[in-house]
């Protein structure tokens, strides 16, 4: 598949429900498409002004083309996820969860070590024992030769929706 009809077809998907930015640092990367999506539910009594109480979710998406993927490539990137974990997630009184999509499309074939290493890749880390809400890492790669997806454990329950994605 062609890598820029991929881009297209994650555009597509995502522009009416995320706020898009193109080719925008992140995480001391520059990233194709940064797609961010925010939800905030609250309950209130009789008013909007009486509020009971409230929560966000948000969900970030950085999607990067790239020709090869290595093993230290993803220990880097979990490194720095770790040190801008501020700058990746706002926190605030009503932050409840966010999840952070990274998405890549490699050209080369991903061998068995990195699959096992995509497999493996997990960050997770709660605010305030939870109270503050938490943070999840999907990492999806997609190898454009044989069109697979590999993801992690946390990326396991999204496969379906990737897949419609890059197939469209």
């Amino acid at each position: 598949m062609n890598i820029i009809k991929v881009k297209e077809n994650f555009i597509n998907a995502l522009k009416n429900n995320y706020d898009l930015k193109y080719e925008e640092k992140m995480v001391d990367e520059v990233f194709d498409i940064i797609g961010e999506y925010n939800l905030r539910n609250s309950k209130f009594v009789l008013s909007k002004k009486a509020e009971i109480y409230a929560f966000k979710n948000e969900e970030k998406i950085f999607i990067k083309h790239i020709e090869s993927i290595e093993e230290v490539y993803l220990e880097k990137l979990k490194n720095k996820i770790e040190k801008d974990i501020g700058k990746l997630v706002n926190i605030d009184s009503e932050h409840m969860s966010t999840d952070l999509n990274f998405i890549f499309i490699v050209d080369k074939k991903i061998d068995e070590n990195i699959q096992q290493c995509i497999k493996k890749f997990k960050y997770h880390k709660g605010f305030l024992f939870g109270l503050k809400g938490w943070v999840n890492v999907k990492l999806f790669i997609y190898d454009v030769n044989t069109e697979t997806l590999y993801t992690n454990r946390f990326g396991k329950k999204s496969v379906k929706e990737m897949k419609k994605i890059l197939c469209a």
